[in-house]
């Protein structure tokens, strides 16, 4: 978990070091700090409760159950979030970057 946690903020990083994706869609900003911070507090429970639970359990079991629904719909809200941005932020940062580059010839034929 926390090893994912970690891609999820290289990820979010990277999409920073876009000039033009300024997280015009907070949806899928939102969607991947969520995500992020709830692996985190997982990753923390988990050390917490790993010598009480034991790796056997019925208890670690249930523990493990509950944990894959939470990550489950953390997924598919990533997911939508995803879908949304390819559709719609991928065809922003292609208009922004026409217009950038209609601005830059214009200034050069000046």
């Amino acid at each position: 978990m926390d090893d994912l946690s970690g891609n999820l903020n290289e990820f979010l990083s990277g999409l920073g070091l876009i000039p033009d994706f300024k997280f015009s869609d907070e949806r899928l900003k939102d969607a991947l700090l969520e995500f992020r911070d709830w692996l985190d507090y997982r990753a923390q429970y988990l050390e917490s409760r790993g010598g009480i639970l034991g790796k056997e359990s019925a208890a670690a079991r249930r523990c493990i159950g509950r944990l894959m629904t939470e990550m489950l719909h953390h997924v598919q809200t990533v997911k939508a979030a995803l879908q949304h941005f390819t559709k719609e932020g991928v065809k922003a940062i292609h208009n922004n970057q026409e217009r950038s580059q209609k601005r830059f010839r214009n200034l050069s034929t000046v």
